[in-house]
């Protein structure tokens, strides 16, 4: 062979091997990105508990979280804040939520001059629980409920003295605890030294998951389907859901009287935000609910007995109260499909959520400050303790805590329930019952 056909036969070998090399590279390069794709879906808390069975081989590939950029529109708009979709990493409004000034002003505990439990009336002064639909609140009004009614009958003759309380006892301190926006309440007019108004919020996606299960498969029995799925995540309920409910400021109102979309420029999230966080006293989160609890406990010098509660409420699975025609409700355990997963992670799905993904940020961020302010160490003992006293609790009260319906779908008549009013605050009897161990439970320092 001469040196010009050695030559071809050379140059022939190493084109072929740069084309495969090219050709291996954009195959690994497709499978990989195909790999994210699936590792992120079956990363997802959304997905129904029969995608577990997939090879867990495919959750060890790792890749750099994407930036998201918030919706911060307007005249006057600051600058966009941006942030990548990790706990640590966040630079948007916060703040440290003050522990209550018993120094000047008594525990929010006053006569709402009615016995109804769960008024709908605005109120400027006692508890004012800011409820949205859908974000684990049951617990949370159990607590509430407990609180108002025992704080109430346990108020010393000297702490009403003290303060100027001159009224006589009364059953239940003032309170708020249902439904409805915090522009409804005009709690934009409620007296700060004489009122604890707080929250409780959840991720927006898992949120509206909820929302879709309860309200239209549950409660409408319509069908499951991608298509109805969503056709109801692009109506206007399921935008910034958070924003509508706990927004004070009238003038920032996402929704106006009767609920109907009312069309606002573009808003600026980080100044709704921003109001929202100084409005309240405390924002708690739905999946960080006990942590919530005894941050809650350390501004409003309660004890742990005042925050245990016995789970569930409400569950997935179980029956919740219906309506005349169907008084007791199945309540059909949420999945999502590939398909509605993959609209969750859509462009459109994040510019829907952002005004409320912002919020979730800044209310765990804020949380986490709390946290860090009140000394970590101490709150996470006390967390150990909380979960020894919840465990004894699970296990005094199983059985004895009955609601609307039982485990079979059938109605509980009114005299055998354990309940404040309807299904709310059913463990209440059960846990005022109780003495706790002493060495489960922590003292107060305030």
């Amino acid at each position: 062979m001469n040196s010009y056909s050695m030559l071809l036969v050379v140059s022939a070998a190493l084109v072929t091997w740069i084309v495969s090399t090219i050709l291996n590279s954009s195959q690994l390069s497709m499978l990989q990105a195909e790999t994210q794709n699936l590792q992120e879906l079956l990363a997802s808390p959304y997905l129904p508990s029969s995608f577990s069975s997939l090879s867990s081989s495919l959750r060890k590939f790792d890749y750099a979280p994407k930036e998201r950029k918030c919706s911060n529109a307007g005249e006057n708009a600051k600058p966009k804040r941006m942030w990548v979709d990790t706990n640590s990493v966040y630079d948007g409004p916060s703040r440290v939520y003050p522990v209550w000034d018993f120094e000047h002003n008594p525990f929010p505990c006053y006569e709402h001059g009615k016995r109804m439990l769960m008024s709908t009336e605005p109120a400027d002064q006692g508890l004012l629980f800011q409820r949205p639909e859908k974000t684990g609140t049951t617990t949370m009004v159990g607590i509430l409920m407990r609180l108002a009614h025992n704080r109430a009958q346990a108020m010393s003759k000297e702490e009403r003295q003290k303060h100027n309380i001159t009224i006589s006892p009364f059953k239940v301190c003032n309170h708020r605890a249902m439904h409805g926006t915090a522009v409804s309440y005009k709690y934009h007019q409620r007296n700060r030294q004489k009122s604890f108004l707080f929250s409780l919020i959840r991720d927006p996606t898992a949120k509206a998951i909820s929302r879709f299960f309860h309200f239209v498969v549950s409660v409408a029995q319509i069908e499951p389907t991608d298509k109805n799925f969503l056709a109801q995540l692009a109506s206007v309920p399921y935008s910034r859901m958070h924003l509508q409910d706990l927004v004070v400021d009238p003038e920032l109102a996402i929704y106006k009287g009767s609920g109907k979309s009312h069309q606002l420029p573009p808003l600026n999230y980080t100044a709704v935000v921003e109001d929202i966080l100084d409005a309240y006293d405390f924002i708690g989160i739905t999946e960080r609910m006990d942590e919530s609890l005894i941050v809650m406990k350390y501004l409003l010098n309660l004890t742990i007995e005042e925050i245990l509660y016995v789970k569930p409420a409400r569950t997935a699975g179980s029956f919740s109260n219906g309506f005349e025609d169907r008084p007791c409700v199945y309540l059909v355990p949420s999945f999502v499909t590939p398909k509605v997963a993959a609209y969750f992670k859509s462009p459109e799905w994040k510019r829907r959520v952002a005004g409320d993904e912002l919020l979730y940020r800044a209310a765990n961020r804020s949380l986490d400050r709390t946290i860090d302010a009140l000394g970590r160490d101490r709150v996470e003992r006390t967390m150990e303790q909380f979960k020894r006293a919840q465990a004894y609790v699970q296990e005094q009260c199983q059985g004895k805590v009955r609601s609307m319906c039982d485990e079979g779908g059938a109605v509980i008549p009114p005299k055998n329930r354990t309940c404040y009013i309807w299904g709310e605050g059913c463990d209440y009897k059960c846990l005022n019952s109780l003495r706790i161990p002493p060495e489960l439970l922590i003292e107060s320092i305030y």
